[in-house]
């Protein structure tokens, strides 16, 4: 310590010039490759070895571990240009095939793809973007204060992990899943099953409320983030539009025979722009989160008009007849989003995207088989391929899209939730 101080003052002393010379290194966080070549499959058999096994160099007994399969590295959709590779002779960094990035751009092979969890309602194991993940928190001292009820509770079960990772990570570790559904959330609420995660943390009565807006929060974002990253990756003239307006005569054909001629189309969005206000003459301020009480009143009455319908993809000749056919989900924008803040926010992020796209237009005078004369209409096409997914991921935008239409029954079979259940759980409830 003695011999450390009289440094330390000299540095202090002379200011700011000596300390920025120094350059200390920073800290990576590389992911280490485990993968190694396994060595051939050895024989058991005593007439293969003149001695024992265990004195055998390389034997399977005493060297288990070099027998270890460990996975590769996942392809990457691009590769930069200083690449430090773990372990140069095993396991390299790619980029990704054209296949790769058509199964990527897919987005409902990335739901089905996502990791496994286990619901708290139904016993059954579900990839987790068709559940919703609750985890215990803690409560804020002023809404302790607010409520009398709560004084003697410092944690309540919340969904956790639906906003995204850059604009709020994971806080809990221990957590539960329950379908992605409102009518499975309102069961679990009755059967109290929530109690498996952690028997004396209650839950309060606005938990589906609750759900439903940052479901929303999270179509904000992923478009908000689509937005961010076109502006980085401007349109050439010879990639693909990732959004674009759909004319008035498209959108007429498109309601005229019930189905989508795109079969890159993953979802059709029907967004107005919003009115002015009569009496300020002012259209509404954008905003992901609204107050309470807006989201309160959003969510109080039904809408008179369907969230999403789907249309199917026109097929052509080459299509086998016991082929399943495509569907593209149509999406309203006042259900969607009934406050009008949000979709705000949502044109916004739209217009911001489609002034990306048509920044560089084609000489003459068209694009991509839309001429200057025709008249757009509110409906934006939003599509997802290998060639997209170079330039951004138009499949988190169709993920989060498909959630909040699966949480309004979307998909589950309306009226049949005892199929879902097993008998093991049936039991346990019942005794």
């Amino acid at each position: 310590m003695p011999r450390i101080l009289p440094r330390l003052r000299k540095v202090i002393i002379e200011g700011k010039e000596s300390r920025t010379d120094t350059l200390w290194p920073r800290r990576t966080n590389r992911k280490k490759s485990l993968y190694k070549p396994i060595p051939p499959r050895p024989t058991f058999k005593v007439s293969d070895y003149k001695e024992s096994i265990l004195l055998t160099p390389g034997n399977p007994v005493t060297n288990s571990r070099d027998y270890v399969r460990h996975k590769t590295i996942p392809p990457r959709l691009r590769l930069q240009r200083h690449v430090v590779p773990s372990s140069p002779m095993n396991d390299l960094p790619r980029e990704m095939t054209k296949e790769e990035r058509k199964w990527w751009a897919d987005p409902y092979l990335r739901m089905i793809g996502s990791p496994l969890r286990k619901c708290t309602l139904t016993d059954r194991y579900l990839p987790s973007d068709f559940l919703i993940r609750l985890a215990p928190m803690k409560i804020s001292k002023a809404l302790q204060d607010s409520n009398s009820k709560l004084n003697k509770t410092t944690r309540m079960l919340v969904p956790d992990g639906l906003e995204h990772p850059r604009f709020k990570a994971r806080k809990s570790g221990k957590a539960g899943y329950v379908l992605c559904w409102k009518d499975a959330i309102a069961q679990m609420l009755e059967r109290k099953s929530y109690r498996q995660i952690l028997p004396k943390v209650p839950v309060h009565s606005l938990l589906i409320s609750q759900t439903e807006h940052l479901l929303r929060v999270r179509i904000l974002q992923e478009f908000a983030l689509l937005s961010e990253r076109l502006q980085s990756n401007p349109r050439t003239a010879y990639s693909p539009m990732v959004l674009r307006r759909l004319t008035r005569t498209e959108w007429e054909s498109v309601k005229a025979s019930g189905t989508v001629a795109w079969p890159d189309a993953v979802a059709i969005i029907v967004m107005p722009p919003l009115n002015r206000d009569p009496l300020t003459k002012k259209r509404p301020d954008p905003s992901m989160y609204p107050p309470p009480a807006d989201i309160l009143a959003d969510c109080a009455g039904p809408s008179k008009h369907p969230i999403s319908t789907t249309y199917p993809v026109q097929g052509d000749g080459a299509t086998p007849p016991n082929t399943p056919q495509l569907e593209v989900p149509i999406y309203n924008g006042v259900p969607l989003l009934p406050n009008p803040g949000q979709r705000a926010a949502l044109h916004q992020s739209l217009t911001s995207i489609l002034h990306s796209e048509t920044r560089r237009p084609s000489r003459s005078g068209e694009l991509d088989g839309i001429t200057a004369e025709d008249k757009s209409s509110h409906a934006f096409l939003l599509v997802s391929n290998a060639e997209t997914s170079k330039r951004a991921d138009v499949a988190a935008v169709a993920r989060a899209l498909w959630r909040f239409r699966m949480f309004h029954g979307a998909g589950w079979e309306a009226g049949n939730m005892d199929h879902w259940v097993t008998k093991e759980s049936k039991k346990r409830r019942t005794a």
